[in-house]
């Protein structure tokens, strides 16, 4: 028994030692950024919408990014000390150049291929 509450006890410190632990999803929502957005700098760029998820990681980021009625890419790339990131993704047989700057508090991202997709990242809710 005498066991028993000792081992009770440690865990009881070591909890309280801990602080209060946030969920999951609560932590993961406060490293995601999103914007979604038209495009512009094309005939037609102004009609396709894009979705772009980054996700804060130490020393870099990663993400994703969508046009409506495509396929969903996936991007990593070294993020400096200030949150600043550039790299280019591969996409159905071109590329397409991607920078932009992410904090816990927002930033900012862009998309350059056959149009530009350009805009504030905001903390995901």
């Amino acid at each position: 028994m005498r066991a028993i509450n000792s081992l009770l006890a440690a865990l009881a410190l070591a909890a309280a030692l801990a602080g209060p632990a946030k969920t999951t999803a609560a932590a993961d929502a406060a490293t995601r950024l999103t914007w979604t957005g038209y495009g512009h700098a094309g005939p037609h760029c102004f009609k396709y919408k894009m979705h772009v998820v980054v996700r804060l990681l130490p020393g870099k980021v990663s993400g994703t990014f969508q046009q409506q009625g495509r396929p969903l890419y996936h991007f990593s790339f070294p993020a400096d000390a200030g949150g600043a990131f550039a790299g280019t993704v591969q996409i159905h047989g071109g590329k397409l150049d991607l920078k932009g700057t992410a904090t816990p508090a927002g930033g900012t991202v862009s998309l350059i291929g056959y149009c530009t997709f350009a805009g504030a990242l905001k903390p995901a809710k």
